[in-house]
């Protein structure tokens, strides 16, 4: 990922993150304007995720990531789109 994507992304420069993450690692982390920092990523949707798992033979596994690929998405991107699709038909 280039520079450019990265500010875009994180709204701040390589050079701004580096200097948040000085203030982090040195304790004087500001927790009323950054927040308090936890373990793994943070909430895709604004809420915390968990799994959901079922089973599927490989050859169904191969087909969803090869789909999912051809749209550029990731499998779970791909399937969280198609239950997401087919929820708001109710």
């Amino acid at each position: 990922m280039g520079k450019k994507k990265m500010d875009e992304l994180t709204g701040m420069s390589v050079e701004e993150m580096e200097s948040v993450a000085k203030t982090f690692e040195d304790g004087t982390w500001d927790r009323a304007e950054y927040g308090t920092p936890h373990a793994g990523r943070p909430a895709a949707f604004g809420e915390i995720m968990k799994p959901v798992t079922f089973k599927e033979p490989p050859s169904v596994i191969a087909a969803i990531d090869e789909r999912a690929a051809k749209l550029g998405s990731t499998r779970s991107d791909y399937l969280r789109d198609l239950v997401a699709r087919d929820l708001a038909l109710v």
